[in-house]
């Protein structure tokens, strides 16, 4: 009778860890969810905006097409800041809240770039930040990876690159 207890014991422990476990890719996968959402959007974007002449930014109707933008990533920031973070979830979590509102800023200063009344102060001055944008994305970027594989070894679950 003693070794039933202990075997039951046993089997709701590694449930209860498996349970546990399946939390932690569900959450992992949520967030994963919004940013392929977002990477859809501005990926879109990034290739209608490579037919636009930077110096015809302000006669075109692209200001319409970033705020829209700018509310989707508004949107998926605020369903990101929602989902409850599993423990040792929140640093993954932060990392992703920032590489989205990082892309929520670039859209928002395309837009601003299409505005005709747009002072050539302000606008040097988003150029500028554009040219090192790619920077920041790229260590952005690698904060979420690394931030994710220490989410996945904590939690003793593989990612899967698609």
């Amino acid at each position: 009778m003693s070794v039933f207890k202990k075997l039951t014991g046993f089997l709701f422990l590694l449930i209860c860890i498996s349970s546990c476990q399946n939390k932690a890719a569900d959450f992992n996968n949520a967030l994963v969810n919004i940013q392929k959402s977002v990477l859809t959007e501005v990926q879109a974007f990034g290739k209608k905006m490579k037919q636009v002449n930077a110096d015809s930014l302000p006669s075109t109707d692209i200001k319409p097409k970033t705020d829209s933008i700018a509310l989707f990533i508004s949107d998926k920031i605020k369903d990101a800041e929602n989902l409850r973070a599993p423990e040792s979830g929140e640093q993954l979590k932060a990392a992703i809240l920032k590489q989205l509102a990082f892309e929520k800023d670039i859209i928002t200063k395309i837009g601003r770039l299409a505005l005709p009344d747009l002072s050539q102060e302000e606008r040097t001055l988003i150029e500028t930040e554009f040219l090192s944008s790619q920077d920041k994305a790229n260590e952005l970027e690698d904060s979420v990876k690394s931030a994710q594989e220490a989410f996945a070894k904590r939690n003793n679950f593989t990612l899967q690159d698609k």
